[in-house]
């Protein structure tokens, strides 16, 4: 978690493309979300686009990029994750998709390759991982599979990555 001066913003998540770094900034007492950029490796930050605005009901963004474009993935209050794409060079903001309802933490958002995106989070009520996946670059999304469940921990702040051959690796404290 990076904390960015002049408001109560905290970076969730970081992702690059090319020399630019991008964070994913949300504000713990209105709610607001925004993606940030440094162009001098995190020396200084600019707003690059409001995601979500105050009272937004929408927490814990995690950003990730195909090398041109933005995915947000984030916690809704209510109960559930929501997905934007923000395509940089239209500056052009996506509409909300649901990717489920389920009662969760941290959805990590992954983009894997083409249009396949996909998004880990646990479920709050028990030790699950569930993986979501979109085939169609956030339009809809479809349960792909459960990497872990059942036992007596608790799992949150899960990360993935993808390895240089290709398997996905996913971490949870």
């Amino acid at each position: 978690c990076t904390y960015l001066p002049s408001a109560v913003k905290f970076a969730t998540d970081t992702c690059k493309i090319g020399d630019t770094i991008y964070a994913a900034c949300f504000n713990h007492v209105t709610g607001a979300t925004w993606v940030y950029e440094s162009e001098d490796s995190g020396a200084s930050w600019s707003l690059t686009k409001e995601i979500l605005g105050s009272s937004s009901g929408r927490t814990h963004p995690y950003i990730d990029t195909d090398g041109t474009d933005l995915y947000i993935s984030y916690k809704i209050t209510a109960g559930g994750a929501g997905f934007k794409k923000y395509v940089i060079g239209t500056d052009t903001l996506g509409s909300e998709k649901s990717i489920t309802s389920d009662a969760l933490t941290d959805p990590k958002i992954l983009y894997v390759s083409g249009s396949l995106l996909l998004c880990f989070y646990s479920l709050q009520a028990s030790p699950t991982v569930r993986c979501y996946e979109s085939t169609d670059d956030g339009d809809t999304w479809s349960l792909r599979s459960t990497p872990e469940s059942g036992g007596s921990h608790s799992i949150e702040d899960q990360d993935a990555i993808i390895a240089g051959n290709g398997d996905i690796l996913l971490t949870w404290e």
